[in-house]
């Protein structure tokens, strides 16, 4: 959403559509749209009518593209010969053939982690990815000074506390 809004702010039209807006336009507070999507979290069923109605200049993926789904914004890409960016979130050391290759098709390749940039610079399919972190919002997330009152304050003085943070 930071990088919707710099694109805007420099005066481009950004539009975005996927997974958490099914049936429903979302904005954020960037005022950043989401365009609502029909039953396929990967856009399978409403990219087609947004592609042509929109008609971009540059497509950025947000999702892992390289699911079944995603060979129909690939080849909306090719037919268009659009500037492609490919937003790749990793969790695995291991890019496979037809991962690497589908990579190795987009223009510029970005990631939210320098552990993803790692991956990525070191594949073998020659792969030159940027770095670009998601950022985060420091109202909300911010370093406790006293964290023996920020437990009490949830009952867990005396408790042993387990964090799991996950992501999807």
């Amino acid at each position: 959403k930071y990088v919707m809004k710099g694109l805007r702010d420099a005066n481009h039209e950004v539009w975005n559509c996927g997974m958490q807006t099914v049936g429903d336009e979302v904005s954020d507070e960037f005022g950043n749209i989401n365009l609502p999507i029909r039953y396929d979290a990967f856009t399978s069923d409403s990219f087609g009518d947004y592609a042509t109605n929109l008609e971009p200049d540059i497509i950025l993926t947000a999702f892992d593209f390289w699911v079944p789904s995603g060979q129909q914004i690939v080849n909306y890409i090719i037919n268009n010969n659009l500037y492609f960016i490919c937003h790749a979130t990793l969790n695995s050391d291991i890019i496979h053939g037809a991962l690497g290759e589908r990579l190795a098709f987009a223009d510029r390749i970005v990631s939210p982690s320098k552990y993803g940039i790692g991956v990525l610079n070191n594949t073998g399919f020659g792969l030159k990815a940027s770095y670009i972190p998601h950022g985060f919002n420091e109202k909300k997330f911010y370093k406790i000074e006293d964290k023996e009152s920020h437990k009490a304050k949830y009952g867990l003085e005396d408790k042993f506390v387990f964090l799991t943070v996950q992501r999807n």
